[in-house]
């Protein structure tokens, strides 16, 4: 009885630690890929949005069309974050479900 109790009681505390890590994924501005800074600054934006897009609720979609949202650097840099941070939150959202899902 002890031991169900206690895996009852783990798992969530486990799960919680797991998106306080999942949490801390975002690139700050200086790891941002190389290039003009509007690319990077559209780099930074679309990784939010693609952890938003993913299905974190820590992060929400930006997207301000606007001078410097509107230049070719910033929508470049924007779509390649978003694609590249979706794909990373997938795959450690798939990574998680395999792990806590039950046998």
């Amino acid at each position: 009885m002890r031991g169900a109790w206690r895996s009852n009681v783990l798992r969530p505390l486990n799960l919680i630690s797991l998106a306080g890590l999942v949490t801390s994924c975002a690139l700050p501005m200086f790891a941002m890929p190389a290039g003009p800074p509007a690319y990077r600054l559209g780099y930074h934006d679309g990784c939010d949005s693609g952890y938003a897009v993913a299905g974190s609720p820590f992060y929400k979609q930006v997207w301000e069309v606007g001078a410097p949202r509107a230049e070719p650097d910033f929508v470049a840099g924007w779509t390649a974050g978003l694609y590249d941070c979706k794909g990373s939150f997938e795959r450690i959202q798939r990574s998680v479900h395999q792990v806590l899902s039950p046998p």
